[in-house]
């Protein structure tokens, strides 16, 4: 059981951008995440790269199967950008494969969480990330 509650975690300050094509996982995610100081959602790859130049966030939570360009190309766009580089990707998937976890890291992701989601695993991983 965790020793923060959950009022000590959304009252976390952050800079969150979440990428997802599927509008309810977005609704999820704001849901969660919803109570830190600025959470932003866009729905494809080319959007989250935009999005993170225009306003650098301070963590990424990426899906990785989206239609234009996935969680892994978008990752590796992400860490050739010196302005990118170092911030934090957390990958979201339901795949659980050892050769798509391999392949998250590979891409610079940071972390990993699948789906289903379980609110206190995404909540702390965030914290720990935003801690840094």
């Amino acid at each position: 059981m965790p020793s923060i509650s959950p009022e000590q975690l959304d009252a976390r300050a952050g800079n969150i951008l979440i990428v997802d094509d599927n509008e309810n996982m977005l609704e999820l995610l704001r849901g969660i995440l919803g109570n830190y100081e600025n959470v932003r959602t866009v729905s494809s790859g080319m959007a989250a790269i935009r999005a993170a130049r225009e306003r650098r966030p301070d963590l990424i939570i990426l899906d990785i199967q989206m239609p234009d360009l996935d969680g892994l190309a978008t990752c590796e766009i992400m860490r050739a950008d010196p302005r990118l580089a170092k911030v934090p990707i957390i990958f979201l998937t339901a795949r659980r494969d050892s050769e798509t976890v391999v392949n998250c890291f590979k891409a610079g992701g940071s972390d990993f969480v699948a789906k289903p989601l379980r609110r206190w695993e995404l909540l702390l991983r965030v914290e720990e990330w935003l801690a840094r």
